[in-house]
C-alpha cells in the first residue's frame, strides 16, 4: 500500500514519539496505545492543525496521555498497598 505525503509523515512522528516515550520509561504497548490514540485525534481534528503545528500538538498530547497513564498506574499501586 502506497502512502501520500501526510500519511508518511503522520507515521514517521509516531516512531519518533514512541521511541521518545519508551525512552522516557513508557513500555512498548503502552506508548504504541498513546501514540495511536494521539494519533486518532490528529485526523480527527487534520482540518483545524496546520502542518507546522502537528508535530509539537502530537508530542504534547502523548507526553500528557503518558503522565495520565504513569499517576494512574501509581495510585492503584497505592491503593494496592493499602
Amino acid at each position: 500500500m502506497k502512502l501520500d505525503g501526510f500519511e508518511q509523515m503522520l507515521v514517521e512522528l509516531a516512531r519518533e514519539v514512541s521511541y521518545y516515550l519508551r525512552k522516557n520509561g513508557a513500555c512498548y504497548e503502552d506508548a504504541k496505545d498513546i501514540v495511536q490514540d494521539a494519533l486518532v485525534k490528529i485526523i480527527e481534528m487534520s482540518h483545524v492543525l496546520s502542518p507546522d503545528t502537528i508535530r509539537a500538538w502530537l508530542y504534547k498530547v502523548a507526553i500528557n496521555q503518558f503522565r495520565d497513564l504513569y499517576r494512574r498506574k501509581q495510585r492503584y499501586a497505592e491503593i494496592l498497598e493499602v
